[in-house]
């Protein structure tokens, strides 16, 4: 866990777990045992300003490391908690040429250098550094290309290259691009808050900002009126990201919303997603048996989406020869190993037509992106009871919601308790920073509550984790988010 180092000083650290608070003055070791990281003394390192820019800021603040030196074509980077998947995924982003190697440091000397060398992250804006790390775009012709730089010019391509890359750096999940009266506003929503971009951008470049996504995205660049949607499959790094587009007339003119969509990002293990360890053992006993339906359910933006790629890549990784089947509208994450499958309603192609085709497939399983009518809602329970695991979402705040719109939908209770094995219901939450969180004592009210749902005993007194702010979560109190669920798994009848 972040900020649970040992206290005992030694030359290496078993990932996952913190370094010692002592410095170690062994140098990188190529002798320590296998599962073993070196623990290394930051001091003897010369960090330079080039190695800082192969790392942005807000990723060395938020995840406390940093970038030591450069070995071959290895980046040593140092990191206070060796072995934090999200650590990873984000330098996965950025790193370009370079491999990481990873090597522990400990919690004061990454403050003590962060404050030497000066660097800064920032939570009430985002900046607009350089990055040597440009997107390839894999659906980019020669012919296209042309077309972009008669239409906007090299310059302007450029700038929406660093708008793509600045969203990517600071995790970003969406980035709004809207023409105003005195400027192009850029806002990039990070941790489901939208967050201004910092310097402004001239009116001039509205049009031709929104012409070169349609170009990328294969749009009609004279349509303005009518909205318009298309996707965009970029190699930035090791990664290959997609970057939704949707354009919109507004009364001061076009506005392009884009959404990235990065599989790193779903593909997280159930402890990553769930607050509560009790939703962790029930997603997977369901995601494990041979055949049964589990339904996700939320709001627009709850996460459905990531805890249902979530759910059947841990089948994938419980059952490897398993057919896992998906249809979704459209295809938002593209993975090796799954057979997956958009809807096209220009053509006649919807769920139930789509549903009706990848049964003739032989799937093990199937992953439905919307249970939105009576046929999908149906097809998709009788997949379950022919044998198949099925995972599904629809919209829904509570459990006996979703039970009552499945039965709006035309299910019979006999059907839900023979088909349904797991229903969840989930909300996302900002998750506490483990740095700065501090213990306070439960209130007299708020004990009781936690008495009656069962979360503690009566007579204790139970401590509860408060945010402060510290620099690591840019001093909101918060890292992230999490999903709080409410959950039934359905062992008979449905009453």
């Amino acid at each position: 866990m972040l900020g649970k180092g040992s206290t005992t000083p030694g030359p290496s650290v078993s990932a996952p777990q913190a370094p010692a608070a002592d410095q170690s003055a062994s140098p990188l070791s190529s002798t320590l045992p296998e599962g073993t990281i070196p623990f290394v003394d930051v001091t003897r390192f010369r960090i330079s300003r080039d190695l800082l820019d192969l790392v942005p800021a807000e990723i060395i603040i938020e995840q406390r490391l940093l970038p030591l030196e450069i070995r071959g074509k290895k980046l040593v980077v140092g990191m206070c908690n060796p072995g934090s998947l999200s650590a990873e995924r984000d330098l996965l982003r950025v790193l370009q040429s370079v491999d990481p190697e990873y090597v522990a440091i400990s919690q004061d000397a990454f403050y003590q250098t962060v404050q030497r060398l000066q660097i800064e992250g920032t939570a009430t804006g985002v900046g607009s550094r350089s990055t040597k790390v440009k997107p390839t775009y894999l659906a980019e012709h020669k012919k296209q290309d042309e077309i972009a730089q008669v239409v906007v010019g090299d310059q302007v391509i450029d700038l929406l290259d660093q708008i793509l890359m600045e969203g990517m750096e600071h995790g970003a999940s969406g980035i709004h691009v809207q023409p105003e009266g005195t400027g192009v506003q850029v806002r990039f929503r990070v941790k489901g808050r939208l967050v201004e971009r910092r310097e402004p951008i001239p009116l001039a470049y509205a049009k031709p900002l929104a012409a070169r996504c349609k170009v990328l995205a294969d749009l009609d660049i004279s349509e303005r009126r009518l909205p318009q949607d298309g996707r965009i499959v970029a190699q930035v790094g090791r990664r290959e990201i997609n970057f939704r587009i949707s354009t919109m007339l507004s009364e001061r003119g076009e506005k392009v919303v884009i959404r990235i969509l990065d599989p790193a990002d779903v593909m997280r293990p159930f402890s990553e997603i769930f607050a509560d360890p009790r939703a962790e053992r029930l997603a997977d006993a369901a995601i494990s048996a041979p055949s049964g339906a589990i339904l996700v359910a939320g709001a627009s933006g709850s996460g459905k989406t990531s805890t249902l790629y979530s759910l059947i890549n841990q089948r994938k990784i419980v059952r490897p020869n398993d057919h896992i089947c998906t249809v979704e509208d459209p295809v938002e994450y593209l993975f090796p190993g799954f057979t997956q499958s958009s809807l096209n309603h220009r053509i006649g192609l919807g769920y139930p037509q789509a549903l009706h085709a990848l049964m003739r497939q032989d799937p093990d399983v199937l992953m439905v992106g919307d249970l939105r009518d009576a046929e999908t809602t149906t097809l998709t329970l009788e997949a379950s009871l022919t044998g198949h695991l099925v995972a599904g979402s629809l919209h829904g705040s509570s459990v006996g919601a979703v039970i009552q719109r499945l039965e709006h939908l035309g299910t019979n209770r006999v059907i839900l308790s023979q088909a349904l094995s797991l229903v969840m219901v989930q909300r996302l939450v900002p998750r506490l920073c483990e740095l700065c969180a501090k213990p306070e004592q439960v209130g007299s009210a708020l004990l009781q509550t936690l008495v009656a749902a069962g979360l503690t005993e009566k007579g204790a007194s139970p401590l509860l984790a408060r945010p402060t702010g510290c620099d690591a979560c840019q001093k909101t109190g918060y890292q992230g988010r999490v999903a709080v669920v409410e959950a039934l798994r359905i062992h008979g009848d449905v009453e």
